[in-house]
């Protein structure tokens, strides 16, 4: 069943990139209080908040802790442009938020 719930009115650019095209997670706050993820490019959702959609949550089949982070790149080059990448930081570390 589909969330009934409106969207929030504003959302705000997380430093977090989608787990399905790379894009930016926008992360936006309900009237009622609930936290809702998006991604700005392909649209991605989830309930609850970033790591809902972006690398950070992202698991194994097995259900173990991916190992993935989302953190800003300290050096931008034309090959590798973007703000936010994601890195292996092991199975044990959890999103730095």
């Amino acid at each position: 069943m589909a969330d009934e719930r409106p969207d929030p009115e504003g959302w705000r650019v997380t430093d977090h990139v989608c787990r399905y095209c790379l894009g930016r997670v926008l992360e936006g706050q309900r009237e009622d209080g609930s936290i809702v993820a998006r991604c700005a490019d392909c649209g991605a959702r989830g309930e609850g908040p970033h790591d809902s959609v972006c690398f950070c949550g992202a698991a194994l089949p097995n259900g173990r802790h991916a190992g993935l982070a989302c953190v800003p790149n300290e050096n931008p080059t034309p090959e590798r442009s973007a703000e936010v990448v994601v890195i292996y930081v092991g199975e044990d570390v959890r999103c730095r938020g």
